[in-house]
C-alpha cells in the first residue's frame, strides 16, 4: 500500500515538473516575442520619422513653388 502511494507521488511530481518546464519554455518564447516586439517597434518610429521628414520636405518645395 505504501509502494501505492509512493509511486503515485512520484507520478505527481513529475506532472508538476513536466507542467513547470512547459511554463519555463513558454515563458521564453513571450520574452523572446516582447523583445522582437520592441525593436520592431523602434524601427517602425525610425521610418515615420524618415516618412514625416520627406513628406514635410514635399510640403516645403510646395510653397516654394507655388
Amino acid at each position: 500500500n505504501l509502494e501505492i502511494l509512493i509511486g503515485a507521488q512520484i507520478l505527481s511530481v513529475e506532472k508538476a515538473d513536466k507542467k513547470l518546464k512547459t511554463l519555463q519554455d513558454e515563458n521564453k518564447k513571450l520574452q523572446d516575442a516582447l523583445e522582437k516586439n520592441i525593436k520592431d517597434q523602434e524601427l517602425q518610429r525610425k521610418e515615420i520619422e524618415n516618412q514625416s521628414k520627406s513628406l514635410d520636405a514635399l510640403k516645403g518645395r510646395r510653397k516654394t513653388s507655388g
